[in-house]
């Protein structure tokens, strides 16, 4: 679904973040992507949601070149609108699209059953933990019915039993509607969990230490097994040597 060959890019300056990156995402698979803090992984999902420019290589997601706003994000911060409520966050891609009210009704009802927010439709993102508003983000994704999801850090700020649980509803989410989806994280047990194809990228400028295959993502029984653990050290391991390595 997502075919990214020989990226290059470079910040202004000359800052050179990304070297001759390339890798594939097959459609309804999950991938996550795991590196250095600041080795360039924000910027590798908005060069494929297309909010930064190609400088070198090609973006296809498809098929098709990438466009601009086209592939929805789900971000650290919720991105949520402070003086909508729930129902509006959540409605607000339909709206814009001029959908009319019955069928928005239609449409996000069950999702905002799903993620347990149907209590909540009138409340404000100020009224909401940090766990549900982050589940407001994920519904107004949904409601949008999308192909592909990129999310950058999007479980990062809240506690563990929090983060845990979302990453468990994530992962039945991806499952049940097969939605293909790309994650940017720090944390090696969340990529461990999610995808099912883990990125390494090596420091700046990145390039791609490793590509690690994970059949088992998003299996709830995984996490309890002696492969999640293993998964998890080869990452670690990985990682370690990254960080120990003089080269740039």
């Amino acid at each position: 679904m997502i075919q990214v060959k020989h990226l290059r890019f470079a910040y202004p300056g000359g800052v050179e973040v990304l070297i001759d990156v390339s890798f594939g995402v097959g459609k309804g698979e999950s991938c996550a992507v795991i590196g250095p803090s600041g080795c360039g992984k924000t910027t590798l999902l908005y060069l494929i949601a297309g909010l930064l420019p190609l400088q070198e290589g090609n973006i296809r997601v498809n098929g098709a070149a990438i466009t601009r706003g086209n592939i929805p994000m789900i971000l650290q911060d919720y991105g949520l609108f402070p003086w909508k409520t729930v129902w509006e966050n959540v409605a607000m891609g339909l709206i814009l699209k001029h959908i009319p009210r019955r069928e928005i009704e239609e449409r996000i009802t069950p999702i905002l059953d799903e993620l347990g927010l149907a209590p909540f439709v009138a409340f404000y993102p100020s009224q909401l933990s940090g766990g549900q508003r982050q589940r407001v983000a994920i519904a107004r994704v949904l409601a949008m019915n999308p192909s592909l999801i990129l999310m950058d850090e999007p479980f990062s700020s809240l506690d563990a039993m929090t983060r845990e649980h979302l990453q468990r509803l994530l992962a039945q989410i991806w499952i049940r509607h097969q939605i293909t989806f790309i994650i940017v994280t720090h944390s090696i047990e969340e990529a461990t969990f999610l995808g099912k194809k883990i990125i390494v990228l090596s420091r700046r400028p990145a390039r791609i230490q490793a590509i690690v295959d994970n059949p088992r993502a998003g299996d709830p029984a995984y996490r309890s097994s002696n492969a999640f653990f293993e998964t998890s050290s080869r990452l670690r391991d990985t990682l370690f040597s990254i960080s120990q390595d003089p080269t740039p």
